[in-house]
């Protein structure tokens, strides 16, 4: 039990940290959709934005800047923290170790990172490498928002926004049927996981720290 709060309470400040820099640039496009006229470093940066995010350049700019707030969001501490544990075995496998990889995410360059010691024959993929943790958290997010496979992630987190209802870790779980070969069972593997946890709490944790910043 007390390794298991060490790994929480090590990871959850990284965690909130990559999740407020999401939330920093996502009120900057904000701000920016709602002015008439853009400077030319502000183009310039929305342009960088867009293309990190893998937004389609022929859509008009409404759609774009819809599209873009959808994947310019946070994802709850309770499901980062889960996925962390469940795919890096606490942090003790070998890709994380070596690589600072707590999502076991791949990369497709020789030499881009570890090669899995259970790799098919004829494969060519590798277990990402990270120079930081944060690194490897931010690569996370980044795919759980612009990944086609977690499209049905991202419109519930949507819908959740405009109803006014809180992110949690549970709600966005149901989505992640193609995150894993176990489809429905790693769903029911990541739900009971934030249960047995009570991982809410972080998510409590950073929404009370977002209304102190606000607050100041």
């Amino acid at each position: 039990k007390e390794k298991k709060e060490r790994f929480f309470n090590t990871l959850y400040p990284l965690i909130e940290e990559e999740n407020r820099h999401l939330l920093k640039k996502r009120a900057a496009i904000i701000k920016l959709r709602e002015q008439e006229v853009l400077t030319s470093h502000q183009s310039k940066w929305l342009n960088k934005i867009m293309s990190h995010y893998a937004i389609d350049e022929t859509l008009p700019l409404e759609n774009k800047y819809e599209i873009l707030l959808r994947r310019v969001d946070y994802i709850p501490p309770s499901l980062v923290l889960t996925q962390a544990a469940i795919e890096s075995g606490w942090g003790s496998s070998r890709f994380t170790r070596k690589a600072n990889n707590l999502f076991g995410q791949w990369c497709f360059e020789k030499g881009c990172g570890v090669v899995p010691s259970s790799r098919d024959k004829g494969k060519q993929h590798e277990l990402a490498s990270f120079k930081s943790v944060n690194g490897s958290i931010r690569a996370y997010l980044k795919n759980l928002n612009t990944h086609f496979a977690y499209i049905e992630l991202r419109e519930t987190r949507a819908y959740l926004r405009e109803a006014d209802i809180p992110l949690t870790g549970l709600a966005l779980a149901k989505t992640l049927t193609r995150y894993s070969e176990e489809g429905d069972a790693y769903v029911d593997k990541v739900s009971a996981f934030i249960k047995f946890n009570k991982l809410s709490r972080f998510n409590t944790s950073f929404e009370q720290s977002l209304v102190a910043s606000n607050n100041e």
